[in-house]
């Protein structure tokens, strides 16, 4: 996946003016815009494939579809990772929860799986682990920020040990079961929308 230098020069813009909006007094009206860089950062590196064909696409919608039932069913049950809901920063919701955390853990995929591909791991197994320790690695860096600006919320006040492991296993059973030649791509854009997570050190 290669990313043209205007396509890196628009996102890298819009990604600082997001950072430095959602830090201002302005940052209700900044946080409103993220499921659209969601859906930018995402439709840029589904466009830079290298191979984009319809098997391609096709893994892509499965992984979204997939993973955003997974989190409706731990919505409205409480029962994958604690009870938890969602604010209103990530758009409208199906069920209690917006299509746009599918796309979330699409952009995290992806960018985990480049970040493998440059260690040069060819096990499986290994390669599966590693990616679901990034993967809860990032969440436990995600979730005081998106706790913050409301992207989702906890009946507990923090998040509950059973989150991480869910994410850990989803992620596993994700790098296992998924085609890694799809999987594994180049992109810079591993945060997505989530690069907003600066503005933590923010007052």
């Amino acid at each position: 996946m290669n990313f043209t230098l205007s396509t890196k020069t628009f996102l890298t813009i819009i990604y600082i003016v997001g950072i430095i909006g959602i830090c201002s007094p302005f940052q209700y009206y900044f946080l409103i815009l993220t499921p659209i860089n969601l859906l930018l950062t995402f439709f840029f590196i589904v466009k830079a494939h290298k191979n984009l064909n319809l098997e391609n696409i096709v893994v892509f919608t499965i992984l979204i579809l997939t993973t955003w039932t997974i989190e409706a069913i731990g919505v409205n049950t409480g029962e994958i990772f604690g009870a938890y809901g969602y604010g209103k920063v990530l758009g409208f919701k199906i069920f209690s929860t917006p299509p746009m955390i599918g796309i979330n853990w699409a952009i995290l995929v992806l960018g985990t799986g480049y970040w493998l591909k440059s260690i040069k791991i060819k096990n499986t197994l290994l390669f599966s682990f590693l990616g679901a320790i990034i993967m809860t690695i990032l969440d436990i860096l995600i979730e005081p920020v998106a706790i913050k600006l409301d992207f989702w919320h906890w009946k507990t006040q923090t998040p509950p040990l059973q989150n991480y492991l869910a994410w850990f296993i989803i992620s596993f059973l994700i790098f296992i079961l998924f085609p890694k030649n799809i999987l594994i791509q180049k992109t810079t854009l591993l945060f997505g929308a989530w690069d907003y997570s600066l503005c933590f050190f923010h007052s």
